[in-house]
Protein backbone atom coordinates (compact mmCIF):
# COMPACT_ATOMS: atom_id res chain seq x y z
CA UNK A 1 0.00 0.00 0.00
CA UNK A 2 1.29 3.28 -0.98
CA UNK A 3 0.77 6.15 1.52
CA UNK A 4 1.61 9.40 0.82
CA UNK A 5 -0.44 12.63 2.74
CA UNK A 6 -1.78 16.38 1.67
CA UNK A 7 0.78 18.85 2.61
CA UNK A 8 0.78 20.62 6.13
CA UNK A 9 -1.56 17.48 7.55
CA UNK A 10 1.56 16.61 9.63
CA UNK A 11 1.78 20.49 11.46
CA UNK A 12 -0.35 21.99 13.47
CA UNK A 13 -2.91 23.88 11.56
CA UNK A 14 -1.92 27.76 9.92
CA UNK A 15 -5.08 30.49 11.45
CA UNK A 16 -7.05 27.41 12.37
CA UNK A 17 -7.75 26.33 8.86
CA UNK A 18 -7.88 23.08 7.90
CA UNK A 19 -6.09 23.60 5.06
CA UNK A 20 -3.12 25.52 4.20
CA UNK A 21 0.27 26.10 2.81
CA UNK A 22 3.37 25.85 6.12
CA UNK A 23 5.19 28.22 4.49
CA UNK A 24 7.69 28.10 7.66
CA UNK A 25 7.63 24.65 8.32
CA UNK A 26 7.25 23.08 4.95
CA UNK A 27 10.62 21.23 5.20
CA UNK A 28 10.15 20.47 8.81
CA UNK A 29 7.00 17.67 7.44
CA UNK A 30 9.05 16.54 4.77
CA UNK A 31 11.72 15.36 7.41
CA UNK A 32 8.75 13.14 9.55
CA UNK A 33 7.30 11.53 6.07
CA UNK A 34 10.04 8.52 6.57
CA UNK A 35 9.35 7.57 9.89
CA UNK A 36 5.29 6.63 9.32
CA UNK A 37 5.98 4.97 6.24
CA UNK A 38 4.38 8.33 3.65
CA UNK A 39 6.07 8.25 1.12
CA UNK A 40 5.39 11.89 0.05
CA UNK A 41 2.94 14.90 0.45
CA UNK A 42 0.30 16.44 -2.49
CA UNK A 43 2.30 19.82 -2.16
CA UNK A 44 -0.38 22.73 -1.99
CA UNK A 45 -0.40 25.77 -4.44
CA UNK A 46 -2.78 27.98 -2.72
CA UNK A 47 -4.16 31.81 -3.32
CA UNK A 48 -2.30 32.76 -0.29
CA UNK A 49 1.19 31.09 -1.08
CA UNK A 50 1.25 30.90 -4.74
CA UNK A 51 4.28 33.10 -6.21
CA UNK A 52 6.24 33.02 -3.80
CA UNK A 53 6.18 29.53 -3.23
CA UNK A 54 9.13 27.40 -3.03
CA UNK A 55 8.17 25.25 -5.68
CA UNK A 56 9.31 27.21 -8.35
CA UNK A 57 12.57 28.52 -6.48
CA UNK A 58 15.10 27.52 -8.96
CA UNK A 59 17.16 25.83 -6.11
CA UNK A 60 14.53 23.88 -5.02
CA UNK A 61 15.42 20.11 -4.88
CA UNK A 62 12.54 18.03 -2.84
CA UNK A 63 10.53 16.65 -6.12
CA UNK A 64 11.80 13.58 -5.04
CA UNK A 65 9.39 14.21 -1.92
CA UNK A 66 6.21 15.14 -3.85
CA UNK A 67 3.44 12.72 -5.31
CA UNK A 68 1.79 15.42 -6.76
CA UNK A 69 1.06 18.82 -7.20
CA UNK A 70 -2.39 20.17 -6.01
CA UNK A 71 -3.58 23.88 -7.59
CA UNK A 72 -5.87 24.95 -4.53
CA UNK A 73 -6.30 28.16 -5.73
CA UNK A 74 -8.20 26.80 -9.06
CA UNK A 75 -11.08 26.52 -6.20
CA UNK A 76 -12.58 29.92 -7.58
CA UNK A 77 -15.08 31.05 -9.37
CA UNK A 78 -12.32 32.20 -11.75
CA UNK A 79 -11.74 28.91 -12.90
CA UNK A 80 -14.43 29.77 -15.68
CA UNK A 81 -12.06 32.48 -16.62
CA UNK A 82 -9.94 31.61 -19.37
CA UNK A 83 -7.11 33.97 -18.28
CA UNK A 84 -6.95 33.24 -15.26
CA UNK A 85 -6.76 29.54 -15.29
CA UNK A 86 -4.14 29.35 -18.10
CA UNK A 87 -1.57 31.63 -16.60
CA UNK A 88 -1.65 29.50 -13.80
CA UNK A 89 -0.92 26.34 -15.82
CA UNK A 90 1.73 28.39 -17.90
CA UNK A 91 3.52 28.84 -14.60
CA UNK A 92 3.14 25.29 -13.03
CA UNK A 93 3.69 23.07 -17.03
CA UNK A 94 6.96 25.21 -17.15
CA UNK A 95 8.39 23.74 -13.67
CA UNK A 96 10.23 20.41 -14.99
CA UNK A 97 10.22 18.78 -11.48
CA UNK A 98 6.36 18.85 -11.74
CA UNK A 99 5.11 15.55 -13.40
CA UNK A 100 1.68 15.62 -11.59
CA UNK A 101 -1.10 18.13 -11.61
CA UNK A 102 -4.11 17.57 -9.27
CA UNK A 103 -7.02 19.84 -9.98
CA UNK A 104 -9.98 20.16 -7.68
CA UNK A 105 -13.18 20.62 -9.52
CA UNK A 106 -15.46 20.87 -6.74
CA UNK A 107 -17.57 23.65 -4.87
CA UNK A 108 -16.95 27.17 -6.65
CA UNK A 109 -14.94 25.33 -8.93
CA UNK A 110 -17.84 23.33 -10.04
CA UNK A 111 -17.92 21.86 -13.66
CA UNK A 112 -21.78 20.80 -13.87
CA UNK A 113 -22.32 23.20 -16.12
CA UNK A 114 -22.15 21.47 -19.71
CA UNK A 115 -20.72 24.97 -21.24
CA UNK A 116 -18.32 25.16 -18.61
CA UNK A 117 -17.07 22.44 -18.37
CA UNK A 118 -16.20 22.02 -21.84
CA UNK A 119 -14.39 25.07 -22.14
CA UNK A 120 -12.64 24.14 -19.52
CA UNK A 121 -11.99 20.96 -20.86
CA UNK A 122 -10.60 22.86 -24.33
CA UNK A 123 -8.24 24.98 -22.20
CA UNK A 124 -6.49 22.02 -19.90
CA UNK A 125 -5.82 20.23 -23.59
CA UNK A 126 -4.23 22.94 -24.80
CA UNK A 127 -1.37 21.91 -21.83
CA UNK A 128 -1.67 18.10 -22.06
CA UNK A 129 -0.65 18.47 -25.55
CA UNK A 130 1.63 21.15 -25.03
CA UNK A 131 3.02 18.93 -22.30
CA UNK A 132 2.30 15.16 -23.03
CA UNK A 133 5.36 13.99 -20.47
CA UNK A 134 2.47 15.64 -17.26
CA UNK A 135 -0.38 13.57 -16.01
CA UNK A 136 -3.15 15.70 -15.22
CA UNK A 137 -5.40 14.72 -12.00
CA UNK A 138 -8.60 15.90 -11.79
CA UNK A 139 -10.91 15.69 -8.43
CA UNK A 140 -14.26 16.39 -9.10
CA UNK A 141 -17.94 16.11 -7.77
CA UNK A 142 -19.97 15.02 -10.78
CA UNK A 143 -21.79 13.06 -12.49
CA UNK A 144 -20.19 9.64 -13.50
CA UNK A 145 -20.80 10.74 -17.35
CA UNK A 146 -19.82 14.41 -16.71
CA UNK A 147 -16.51 12.89 -14.80
CA UNK A 148 -15.52 10.60 -17.84
CA UNK A 149 -16.33 13.66 -20.50
CA UNK A 150 -13.18 15.11 -18.30
CA UNK A 151 -10.65 12.51 -17.79
CA UNK A 152 -11.56 10.79 -21.42
CA UNK A 153 -10.85 14.20 -23.33
CA UNK A 154 -6.69 13.19 -23.71
CA UNK A 155 -4.53 10.39 -23.08
CA UNK A 156 -2.95 12.42 -20.39
CA UNK A 157 -6.03 13.09 -18.22
CA UNK A 158 -6.67 10.83 -14.85
CA UNK A 159 -8.52 10.63 -11.69
CA UNK A 160 -7.91 11.84 -8.43
CA UNK A 161 -10.64 9.52 -6.75
CA UNK A 162 -11.60 11.65 -3.39
CA UNK A 163 -13.36 9.29 -1.23
CA UNK A 164 -14.92 12.03 0.84
CA UNK A 165 -16.33 14.14 -1.09
CA UNK A 166 -18.02 11.69 -3.59
CA UNK A 167 -19.43 10.19 -0.74
CA UNK A 168 -21.53 13.68 -0.33
CA UNK A 169 -21.89 13.69 -3.57
CA UNK A 170 -23.79 10.71 -3.32
CA UNK A 171 -21.85 8.75 -5.51
CA UNK A 172 -21.93 5.11 -6.28
CA UNK A 173 -18.27 4.28 -5.10
CA UNK A 174 -18.09 0.76 -7.04
CA UNK A 175 -20.01 2.45 -9.88
CA UNK A 176 -18.03 4.53 -10.46
CA UNK A 177 -14.70 3.09 -9.71
CA UNK A 178 -15.05 0.21 -11.85
CA UNK A 179 -15.84 2.73 -14.23
CA UNK A 180 -13.02 4.78 -14.32
CA UNK A 181 -10.38 1.53 -13.89
CA UNK A 182 -6.96 2.60 -14.88
CA UNK A 183 -8.18 6.20 -15.21
CA UNK A 184 -7.64 6.07 -11.24
CA UNK A 185 -4.20 7.38 -10.34
CA UNK A 186 -4.60 8.63 -6.94
CA UNK A 187 -7.42 8.19 -4.22
CA UNK A 188 -7.59 10.84 -1.43
CA UNK A 189 -8.44 9.51 2.25
CA UNK A 190 -11.20 11.45 3.54
CA UNK A 191 -14.65 10.54 5.53
CA UNK A 192 -17.40 12.65 5.55
CA UNK A 193 -21.04 12.54 6.05
CA UNK A 194 -23.81 12.34 3.46
CA UNK A 195 -24.53 16.10 4.39
CA UNK A 196 -20.79 17.18 3.75
CA UNK A 197 -19.11 17.13 7.34
CA UNK A 198 -15.56 15.64 7.35
CA UNK A 199 -15.34 13.29 10.03
CA UNK A 200 -12.01 11.01 11.43
CA UNK A 201 -11.44 8.16 10.01
CA UNK A 202 -14.35 5.54 9.75
CA UNK A 203 -16.50 8.03 11.74
CA UNK A 204 -18.43 9.44 8.84
CA UNK A 205 -20.36 7.67 5.83
CA UNK A 206 -17.96 6.85 3.81
CA UNK A 207 -18.05 2.85 2.98
CA UNK A 208 -14.29 2.38 2.43
CA UNK A 209 -14.87 -1.09 3.02
CA UNK A 210 -16.75 -1.17 -0.45
CA UNK A 211 -14.18 1.48 -1.76
CA UNK A 212 -11.53 -0.74 -1.12
CA UNK A 213 -12.81 -4.04 -2.04
CA UNK A 214 -13.37 -2.14 -5.81
CA UNK A 215 -10.53 -0.79 -5.79
CA UNK A 216 -8.58 -4.71 -5.41
CA UNK A 217 -11.18 -4.94 -8.64
CA UNK A 218 -9.27 -2.77 -11.11
CA UNK A 219 -5.86 -3.59 -9.66
CA UNK A 220 -5.33 0.01 -8.37
CA UNK A 221 -1.33 0.36 -7.24
CA UNK A 222 -1.70 4.13 -7.22
CA UNK A 223 -1.42 6.40 -4.05
CA UNK A 224 -3.70 6.79 -0.98
CA UNK A 225 -3.33 10.36 -0.12
CA UNK A 226 -4.62 10.94 3.35
CA UNK A 227 -6.69 13.84 3.74
CA UNK A 228 -9.26 13.45 6.80
CA UNK A 229 -10.66 15.50 9.03
CA UNK A 230 -8.07 17.54 11.88
CA UNK A 231 -7.76 15.93 15.15
CA UNK A 232 -6.10 17.77 18.41
CA UNK A 233 -3.57 20.11 17.78
CA UNK A 234 -0.38 19.32 19.13
CA UNK A 235 -0.52 15.80 18.46
CA UNK A 236 -0.91 15.73 14.29
CA UNK A 237 2.14 13.07 14.42
CA UNK A 238 0.22 10.84 16.80
CA UNK A 239 -3.28 11.32 14.71
CA UNK A 240 -1.64 9.97 11.52
CA UNK A 241 0.18 7.63 12.69
CA UNK A 242 -3.01 6.15 14.04
CA UNK A 243 -4.70 6.32 10.42
CA UNK A 244 -1.60 4.82 8.73
CA UNK A 245 -2.23 1.64 10.94
CA UNK A 246 -6.15 1.81 10.64
CA UNK A 247 -6.15 1.89 7.04
CA UNK A 248 -2.97 -0.59 6.27
CA UNK A 249 -5.30 -2.96 8.61
CA UNK A 250 -8.42 -2.13 6.49
CA UNK A 251 -6.05 -2.67 3.15
CA UNK A 252 -4.75 -5.96 4.01
CA UNK A 253 -8.01 -7.65 4.70
CA UNK A 254 -8.18 -7.71 1.12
Amino acid sequence: MKLGIVQGRLLEPINNTIQSFPLENWKKELSLLESLDLLGVEWLLTSEVYENNPIFDESFNYFDSIISVCLDNLITKSIHNEDYISNIFEKVCSVNGIKNINIPILEESSMENDENRTKFIDTVKKYSERFPEKKFMFEAELNLNSYLEIVDSSHNFFVTYDTGNLTSYGANHSEYILQFKNKIKYVHIKDKTHNGISKDLFSGDTDFEEIIYALKKIEFNGYFILQLARSETGNEFETIKKQVEQLKTLYDRY
